[in-house]
């Protein structure tokens, strides 16, 4: 279906209502009202908008803007002294809607006041703009706006225009492929807002995007913004945290080194086919999701948790689905972008400590949680991980 050109909001800017704050007025009998000055007319897609100075006489009350459409009838558009513009108070602004031509017209305005007198008549000539430039103006009113490793879209749309919105990024956690291109269409016939998710902090964000005509199926001029995303509160070290390995940390058949003072950002290299590296504190920390940030060019396969309550007990568990809508065992290579993990491990944990309350967990100095590369897989592999620690499941 054919939308209409122009929302009701002109209507409700334009027609004004004359009843308001009249009776706070001290209505002055016959007093006169000068002509309005400044006229001025800029043309608008399938619009034109008017401006002149709002007039500083205190019996001013609004105008009345008057012109003979393409059928021969005469139109009044009612304007009140508050449709000021925004960005210069001291102008009236009026934008005069629904033409489908590109005729020239002549608009008439008089000023009235609260006695009802009315000035001289002003006029100016102006072209309405064609209105399949809807898709000119509306593109460059697109906003991005950075949020926690995503992006706000935002964009205008006063005039209703049937139009769609399409935006292209780079895919940048496409395994292997971070050139690879995205494609998001949004209907733009609307003022919205998307959220495009998945965005790589620490990294240039550049976003390409048009807007298409979907009468015409025309598109405007290709236009470009960038920007870096926000920084996770998982990126962020937090001295009230008990990271794993920044207290104690081993491996076996594993290099790893420290990349930072506090000893919450590692790399590891494997070094051997049984690579593994665990941790032991003075007392466990409350908690059974674990929660990191990684960033690899490879892939990390079978990515394995042990939890050794007490060694001689000790029970596997992979992770399978939790960091891959596929079912990917294990983590997926990252392009060198940082990512996080929430890795709930709530049911094998009350498996292997024998408890019901995950809240409670706090195992003390005899157990070892270890993590465990596949010793097939990950020889000379090198990961880089960031504040691992362990959360309290919401759930208990």
């Amino acid at each position: 279906m054919k939308k209409k050109l122009f929302i009701s909001t002109f209507a409700a800017l334009l027609l004004w209502s004359c009843g308001e704050d009249y009776a706070d007025k001290d209505v002055v009998k016959d007093s006169p009202i000068d002509p309005v000055t400044n006229l001025e007319a800029t043309p608008y897609v399938g619009a034109v908008i008017l401006n002149w100075d709002l007039p500083e006489n205190e019996q001013y009350y609004y105008s009345v803007v008057s012109y003979v459409d393409n059928n021969g009838q005469k139109v009044d558009r009612k304007v009140s002294k508050f449709s000021v513009d925004s960005e210069n108070p001291n102008r009236i602004r009026a934008v005069i809607p629904g033409f489908t031509d590109t005729n020239e017209y002549e608009f008439s305005v008089t000023a009235y006041n609260y006695a009802g007198s009315a000035s001289e008549t002003v006029s100016v000539k102006a072209t309405p703009e064609d209105k399949s430039k809807a898709k000119d103006y509306i593109v460059k009113t697109v906003k991005f706006t950075p949020g926690v490793e995503s992006a706000k879209i935002t964009w205008e749309n006063e005039l209703d225009a049937d139009l769609t919105l399409v935006v292209k990024h780079f895919d940048y956690y496409n395994p292997g492929k971070p050139t690879t291109e995205l494609v998001d269409e949004y209907d733009a016939s609307t003022p919205k807002t998307e959220i495009i998710e998945n965005l790589p902090i620490e990294e240039n964000i550049v976003m390409t995007y048009f807007m298409r005509d979907n009468e015409t199926g025309d598109e405007s001029e290709t236009l470009t913004q960038e920007f870096e995303v926000e920084v996770p509160v998982e990126h962020i070290y937090d001295p009230a945290i008990s990271y794993v390995f920044n207290n104690f940390f081993n491996a076996n058949v594993m290099e790893y080194t420290f990349n930072n003072e506090t000893k919450t950002e590692f790399t590891i290299t494997s070094t051997g086919t049984d690579a593994y590296a665990y941790s032991k504190f003075d007392q466990n920390p409350t908690g059974t999701i674990l929660v990191f940030r990684y960033k690899s060019e490879t892939n990390i396969k079978n990515l394995r948790l042990y939890l050794d309550y007490p060694p001689s007990k000790m029970v596997q568990y992979k992770d399978y689905t939790v960091h891959d809508p596929k079912g990917y065992d294990g983590l997926r290579n990252t392009n060198g972008y940082w990512r996080t993990v929430r890795w709930n491990l709530t049911d094998a944990c009350k498996k292997t400590f024998n408890f019901m309350d995950p809240s409670t967990i706090n195992t003390g100095a005899s157990s070892h949680r270890i993590m465990r590369l596949d010793p097939n897989k990950q020889n000379k592999k090198v990961h880089t991980f960031r504040n691992m620690h362990w959360e309290v499941d919401p759930k208990y």
